[in-house]
């Protein structure tokens, strides 16, 4: 039996929510208003959390929360009483990047499910015993993958039974997820904290002078690649959209729900092509669209072709050509009509209530008069407007409107089939069973659900029971997520069955049945457990020292840095590359790896593993990625922690320090000077090349062609290519 990932989607809102559910998603991610990486979203305040969780499980999805920012020591303690919350709502898992409170979660909340973030940075399988130490039941690794990396990450996950998660759909980051401090140093918004302000969607200009959006890539779309995913062994496949529209969510939730059943429903590769029909491509493109879509880096780097071109937003789809500009009226001058040269249009024709977009103004369609066949005149728009300008259909007016139906009315609901049987005789109370289809049916056959009437029934003098008028009375399911076809009616004798009685044996059978749904045997920790965990683990501690000046930082954690280690001869941090070609300037040096070392450098350190070992046994190795830990410590190397581990509290480098690694690098979000905050005992390391000792901005496999960026304030930000020669640094 072929097996189906979960179809995992965003639900920023209600109706998201029930976008994703009525379309069928298996699962859907939510935010709550504490500590997510898009807190720009909706979200869900308070015990709305908990009533979409309730809503979600009584339809049979499960509800995964972001807890995915980076968390200050002082924030610890609310943040660790918040995923209690959530433990006790019975959110299915939590999506977190901070090890510190992971720490907190697998240590006190043992039963609560934890997904490592994409921002955690996971890009080959070395990674997955040690994130599995950590506590993390799933990983959801970098965009950046392969699918033969996702292969190899997969079979290491599942051989642990662990889960793996990839994105399929929707917007990418130009730059490794977590290891972006772009939005942060330059707009003071951090995305590890859920404020990222997308720089990268700007324009910038090259050395050459050549403008364009250089760091602004395409939406992903992998729909063609339900097939190789399924077989690579992904477990979820997931839909990003958590600011997007709740249209959004129903058009692209759809779309994957119905190629992933035909997937289950008997192709095969090598008898069938696996062929995604092009009206269901238009669909995709119209709903969002950055310049078309990009399969990522799955088969290769697409280098240029990752880009979204001449805009960064939304592009819609070709609806025509401006070729006669008029005004609207005589008294409303400012507003113009146009007449579109219709011909070779992608979009569906135009209709009253699109949206179009010109390349200086846009407007929703509240004007349409025919010309003849290929040419139409619309209004009103205000603004620039050009003989030759390109139209574009930025919004369709009927995808919007059946994508709404799709959420909009209980008849549109996701139902489950359940199974009845109502049983009655006279001198006998009438009982009715339940068995819910998604769950066994229990020992011996018992229902899951079985109410009895409050009353015997009597024997019916003039009207004798009838079967069918029963089985309508117990189909009427309403507003619930349940529907009722197999109905078995049992009746001894000719007892008379009030319709009141019937009526409310249902309502409180279907009560029970979607209240065992919602009910997760857990329960979350009291106050004063509360109080004594932050007692024990301090937490809060240095309380009032965030934020703090770097040299502050430095000195706020406590833990040790292994004597000698950092001696007066080490006075360097050093390229890998760079310390084994100089083998006479190794002495007062430590090698780092970058903290991505995906392809090029982990091939070089897998081809030179063991010469490395030997090399780094007396001066230990600085790693700011979870993949080559455990391989270095199980040769013997001491470990260092680098920055891009991103410990940012005093829990997280507990975490590394309980797992050996004595982490001497904070994460960047505690630099504010731009430099990288080293703790007590590694002051005055510098790094080489010395630009490294500033905070990169970005870390991407994208190609940056030029050595310097200029943004839109005229600051030029230098490009680094890595020694291995498939990463670019910007600073």
């Amino acid at each position: 039996m072929k097996k189906i990932p979960e179809l995992l989607a965003p639900a920023s809102g209600w109706q998201q929510l029930k976008a994703a559910i009525n379309n069928g998603a298996d699962a859907v991610y939510i935010g709550g208003a504490l500590f997510n990486a898009r807190m720009k979203a909706d979200n869900f305040k308070g015990e709305d959390v908990k009533r979409a969780i309730d809503y979600a499980h009584e339809r049979k999805v499960r509800v995964y929360v972001t807890l995915n920012t980076l968390i200050r020591d002082s924030e610890l303690p609310k943040a660790f009483a918040y995923a209690n919350d959530l433990y006790g709502f019975g959110a299915d898992g939590l999506i977190v990047q901070d090890m510190g409170i992971a720490r907190l979660i697998h240590r006190y909340l043992p039963e609560m499910h934890l997904h490592l973030s994409t921002q955690g940075t996971v890009y080959n399988p070395w990674a997955v015993d040690l994130v599995q130490d950590l506590g993390f039941n799933r990983i959801v690794p970098a965009r950046e993958l392969s699918l033969s990396e996702i292969k190899a990450l997969t079979k290491a996950c599942h051989d642990r039974q662990m889960e793996v998660e990839v994105f399929v759909h929707g917007a990418l980051c130009v730059c490794y997820s977590g290891q972006c401090q772009m939005s942060r140093m330059q707009g003071g918004r951090s995305g590890n904290r859920g404020l990222c302000a997308q720089p990268c969607r700007l324009e910038y200009r090259e050395d050459s002078g050549d403008k364009g959006y250089l760091l602004s890539p395409k939406d992903l779309c992998l729909i063609e690649e339900i097939p190789a995913l399924c077989e690579a062994g992904v477990d979820s496949l997931k839909i990003e959209g958590r600011l997007k529209s709740p249209e959004y969510v129903a058009v692209v939730t759809r779309l994957y729900r119905k190629y992933l059943d035909r997937y289950r429903e008997g192709y095969k590769e090598e008898t069938s092509a696996f062929a995604v029909a092009q009206s269901d491509q238009k669909a995709l493109k119209q709903i969002f669209n950055r310049g078309g879509f990009t399969k990522g880096y799955l088969y290769e780097n697409p280098e240029d072709r990752l880009l979204s071109g001449s805009s960064p937003k939304n592009q819609g789809l070709y609806a025509g050509r401006v070729t006669g500009i008029r005004n609207a009226s005589r008294t409303k001058t400012s507003r113009k009509l146009i007449e579109v040269d219709t011909r070779g249009a992608e979009a569906d024709p135009i209709r009253m209530g699109d949206g179009l977009e010109l390349p200086d103004t846009g407007n929703i369609v509240t004007y349409l008069d025919s010309i003849s066949e290929d040419y139409v005149r619309v209004g009103d728009f205000k603004g620039p407007i050009h003989i030759g300008d390109e139209v574009r259909k930025v919004t369709d007016g009927t995808q919007m409107e059946k994508a709404a139906a799709s959420f909009a009315a209980d008849d549109k609901i996701k139902r489950d089939e359940i199974r009845m049987v109502f049983t009655a005789a006279e001198g006998s109370r009438p009982t009715l069973e339940l068995w819910d289809s998604g769950r066994p049916e229990g020992r011996n056959g018992a229902a899951d659900i079985c109410i009895s009437g409050d009353e015997i029934l009597e024997h019916a003098e003039k009207r004798p029971p009838d079967s069918e008028r029963i089985r309508r009375q117990l189909q009427k399911l309403g507003g619930t997520p349940l529907s009722a076809e197999h109905i078995e009616i049992r009746i001894d004798g000719e007892p008379l069955i009030p319709i009141s009685v019937i009526n409310q044996m249902r309502r409180e059978g279907v009560q029970k049945l979607l209240l065992e749904r919602q009910t997760i045997d857990r329960r979350k920790l009291s106050g004063e457990e509360l109080r004594k965990i932050a007692a024990a683990e301090k937490l809060g501690d240095p309380a009032g020292k965030n934020p703090v000046s770097s040299e502050e930082q430095g000195q706020l954690f406590d833990w040790p840095v292994a004597p000698g280690a950092f001696a007066k001869e080490r006075r360097r941090l050093v390229p890998l590359e760079w310390f084994m070609d100089r083998e006479s300037e190794r002495d007062d040096a430590v090698p780092y790896i970058l903290n991505i070392s995906k392809g090029n450098l982990d091939a070089y350190i897998e081809t030179h593993y063991d010469e490395i070992v030997e090399a780094v046994k007396e001066s230990g190795i600085l790693i700011g990625n979870l993949g080559w830990i455990r391989r270095f410590q199980e040769s013997g190397v001491k470990v260092y922690g680098d920055y891009g581990l991103n410990v940012f509290n005093c829990q997280a480098a507990k975490t590394f320090a309980e797992n050996g690694v004595d982490v001497i690098a904070l994460s960047d979000e505690c630099s504010e000077d731009g430099n990288h905050v080293l703790c007590r005992g590694a002051h005055k390391l510098k790094r080489e090349p010395n630009i490294m000792n500033r905070v990169p901005l970005m870390i991407t496999e994208h190609p940056l062609q030029t050595k310097g960026l200029i943004d839109r304030k005229g600051v030029r930000h230098k490009v680094l290519r890595w020694y291995s020669g498939d990463k670019y640094l910007l600073f």
